[in-house]
Parts: structure tokens; C-alpha cells; sequence
């Protein structure tokens, strides 16, 4: 079964007016700080120069209740919000017909009770004043109300307080409804072209933009999208679509940056990752707006497409500084296929120069792949740490539960098999090559593990 892509939005109604008078010379987007203490929170409104949200109070009605008893926190959306909604939901929402759809999206705006930045900031989740969730989520030092950012915090107003926040938040709705809302017209098209049932379990879907779609396309030599799908079979936008979807729900665009990597439903790892001042990542894509609610789990946008990718033993074939390795470890009978099969390793991956010690020649000559095997085995780690992670922590396991030692000096990463007796050390050169369920970081020197003598 193929998602649904009936676009349910009518736009009916001209813009220009509405924008233009949010959108003064003089307007900054609705961020000023509003005199001390307005009336309610439609004066609050008022004072912050928010007159696009204004508007729309006033036509459904809801200024008078946010002038009411309360208390309220509204999360309020600036008029940049506004102009920057995809066109035809912005329509869509303003069309007197759908009066009763636009007060349904303000309420989704509103929580009952006088809730400070603090306050939210110590919550995942909060009942909107329309029935529906909003999640609320900390980025980088910011607070997010689903994929909106707080600009302003904590307005205070007479019957509660106001957010500033920079876009407009939607209710819930289906996968195909979220997507269309926000324009994702590419990814709409290649989920029709594919033979994907995307409606039946809670999955979190990872959305490039058009735009990365578009540069997906000429790159991989079509003329646009439309032309890459036009050529493209079934089975591979199946395998495009599959390295964009996780499952199941809580993939939060922190709890992913907090985990690390996470499993797509082609069964690729991806891998998740922050930097301060920085957008959150996945495979190195920036994530530029997330935490998207849909009645199925979360869409986070970014601003590539996900390659898949190779097998971890493949990937180390393709460098050309790691050849020894590669050889080396085609010569153990099945290492080969263990290394491909684990669900997620690290490999720190000894370099040519490395192996060209004259003190390892014996090692590789054929007669010792006993021993060869035991140090190959020494550099793998069962789970999937990136650079970010492994200078975060003082050792690790390998997958015969022998302990590697991490230290981190002057930027300098070193790895250490911690033998007081011949303790052998090597430094991190490069990092991060992704392959399909592992992460390969080059190392300068062949670790031998505890206790281990050469031949």
C-alpha cells in the first residue's frame, strides 16, 4: 500500500494584505519585550506587535478568551512565522470556511496555567488547550515547542504569559497531512512512486527538503527528481525512502543526539550527532527543523539525502591507507563476515604505515593467523561510537572483552592496550568513515592486546 497524497488544502484567499500588515518596516518579527504587565495575553499580543496572530484571534473568536480568567501560557508565533508557512496551509487556515480548522491550530497554541521557560524546560510533553500534545524539547541551549523555536521567553501578562516562538505549530495529523502542510513535495512524490505502507506503525521520518532532492537528482545525473524517479525502479526509491525512516516513537531530536545512532528501516546505522552553536546531524546533514509531530511519531527536516551505504569491510577496502588491513583481514577465514555482521562496531583501523613495522612482518606472514587474528580482533568495539563519543570516554571493550584505554591531550586522541609491561600506544589520524553498521577511525600504530606476544 502506497502512503496517501491527496492534498486536502483549498487556498482560497489572497495573502498580501494579511502579511503586509504583519510585516511592517518597523516590525522585527514580534520579539520586543512588551510593556510591564499588559492586561491579558490578547493585550500581550498587542504589545508585542504580533499583528498577524492578532488577526487571526480576533477572527475565531479566541481574543476574548485569552482575555479571560485564565491563567494561560501561549506559545505565540511571530509574523515571520506566518509568512514563512507553506503558502497553501496559510490559505487553507485564513479561508472563512475554515474557521473552525483555524481555531483548532491557535488552540494547539495554548496550555492551561502560567508556564515559565524553566517550568517547560523540565518537561517532554504538554496538553494543548485543542486536546492535542505539543513536545517540548531542549537543542543546544534552546527551547523547542515541537519544531519551533522560543525567541522570546517568558512575556508576563496579566492572566498568564506569552513565548515568542518562529513558526507556526500544526496539530498532529497523518504522515502524508504533516508533509504536505510543510511542502515536502519531493519526498510526497517518491513515497507515491514507491511500494511503502508509511501509515501503519509509529515511525520517525528523517525529510530532505526539495531542494536536496533536487541536488540528489542532477548529481546522480538526472535532469530534476521527477526525472530520477521517472527512471529510477521501485525497488531503489523502496531502498531511498527505507534509509530515511526509523521506527518506533521518542525520537526526539535529542534523544537521537543523546544516542548516537539509530537503526533505519533499510538497516543502516545512522549516526546523530551536535555540536555547540551548530544544527543537530545525522550522517554529517544538518537537521534544520525538527521535532515535527505526526499521529504517527516525528519528521525531522534536513537538508540532504542519505546515502546508503557500504559494508564495513568494503568501506575499509576503498581507503587507500588502509590496504594492509584490508588484506589482513580477508586472510582470516570469516572475520570478513563477522565484521559485516555486527549490529554496530567500531573499528580502529591501523594504518599502511602502521603495518610496515618491521616488528609485525611475522605477524602477516600466513603462518601466525592465529595470533593475526586475536590483534584484528583487539580493534573492534560492539557499539558505534563517533569521534564525539570516544573522546567522551577513558576505555572501551573490545568484542573479546579486552580493554582499550582513551586519552585525550592537547587535542591529541590516543589509544592504549594499558600494559604496564609492553604498553603499546597510537593516536587517532582520522575519523568517522561511515559504513553501513559501523564507524571506522584511522589509528597511527597496530595495538597488540594485553599480555599478547609477537612472533
Amino acid at each position: 500500500m502506497k502512503l496517501t497524497l491527496t492534498n486536502t488544502l483549498t487556498p482560497a484567499i489572497a495573502l498580501a494584505s494579511l502579511l503586509a500588515a504583519g510585516c511592517s518596516s518597523d516590525d522585527d518579527g514580534g520579539t520586543n519585550q512588551p510593556p510591564m504587565n499588559p492586561a491579558n495575553v490578547t493585550a500581550g499580543v498587542d504589545s508585542l506587535g504580533l499583528t498577524t496572530l492578532a488577526s487571526l484571534l480576533e477572527d475565531t473568536g479566541l481574543d476574548t478568551v485569552l482575555a479571560g480568567t485564565g491563567p494561560f501560557t501561549l506559545f505565540a508565533p511571530s509574523n515571520a512565522a506566518f509568512a514563512a508557512l507553506d503558502a497553501d496551509t496559510l490559505a487553507f487556515l485564513t479561508d472563512p470556511l475554515n474557521v473552525a480548522d483555524l481555531e483548532a491550530a491557535l488552540r494547539y497554541h495554548v496550555v492551561a496555567g502560567d508556564v515559565s521557560s524553566a517550568a517547560a524546560s523540565a518537561l517532554s510533553s504538554a496538553v494543548t488547550n485543542n486536546g492535542a500534545d505539543v513536545i517540548i524539547d531542549s537543542v543546544d541551549g534552546s527551547l523547542y515547542i515541537n519544531d519551533a523555536r522560543v525567541a522570546t521567553a517568558d512575556s508576563i501578562v496579566g492572566n498568564g504569559r506569552i513565548h515568542v516562538i518562529d513558526s507556526v505549530l500544526l496539530p498532529p495529523a497523518g504522515i502524508a497531512a504533516a508533509l504536505t502542510d510543510r511542502g515536502f513535495d519531493n519526498l510526497l512524490a517518491a513515497a507515491a512512486a514507491s511500494s511503502l505502507d508509511l501509515t501503519a506503525a509509529p515511525i520517525t521520518v528523517l525529510a530532505p527538503s526539495d531542494a536536496a532532492f533536487e541536488t540528489f537528482a542532477t548529481n546522480a545525473g538526472a535532469a530534476d527528481f521527477a526525472d530520477f524517479l521517472a527512471g529510477a525502479a521501485q525497488v531503489d526509491v523502496d531502498a531511498l525512502l527505507n534509509a530515511h525512516i526509523v521506527s518506533g516513537a521518542g525520537n526526539t531530536a535529542s534523544a537521537v543526539v543523546t544516542a548516537g545512532d539509530a537503526t533505519s528501516a533499510g538497516g543502516s546505522l545512522l549516526y546523530f550527532g551536535a555540536v555547540t552553536g551548530m544544527a543537530p546531524t545525522v550522517d554529517g546533514i544538518d537537521i534544520t527543523a525538527f521535532n515535527i509531530p505526526t499521529t504517527q511519531s516525528l519528521i525531522h527536516e534536513i537538508d540532504g539525502v542519505i546515502a546508503t551505504r557500504d559494508e564495513v569491510v568494503t568501506v575499509i577496502a576503498g581507503e587507500t591507507d588502509l590496504t594492509a588491513l584490508a588484506a589482513n583481514v580477508t586472510a582470516i577465514t570469516g572475520l570478513d563476515t563477522t565484521l559485516n555482521g555486527l549490529p554496530a562496531a567500531t573499528i580502529f583501523a591501523p594504518t599502511d604505515a602502521a603495518w610496515a613495522d618491521p616488528a609485525l612482518t611475522a605477524l602477516q606472514n600466513g603462518s601466525n593467523d592465529a595470533l593475526l587474528e586475536e590483534v584484528l580482533r583487539y580493534h573492534v568495539v560492539a557499539d558505534a561510537l563517533q569521534a564525539r563519543e570516544v573522546i567522551t570516554t577513558s576505555s572501551v571493550d573490545n568484542i573479546d572483552s579486552d580493554t582499550i584505554t582513551i586519552t585525550v591531550t592537547g587535542g591529541v586522541v590516543t589509544l592504549s592496550n594499558g600494559d604496564t609491561g609492553a604498553e603499546v600506544t597510537g593516536d587517532l589520524v582520522e575519523t568517522d568513515l561511515f559504513a553501513r553498521n559501523a564507524i571506522v577511525h584511522k589509528i597511527d600504530t597496530v595495538l597488540l592486546p594485553p599480555g599478547f606476544v609477537l612472533p
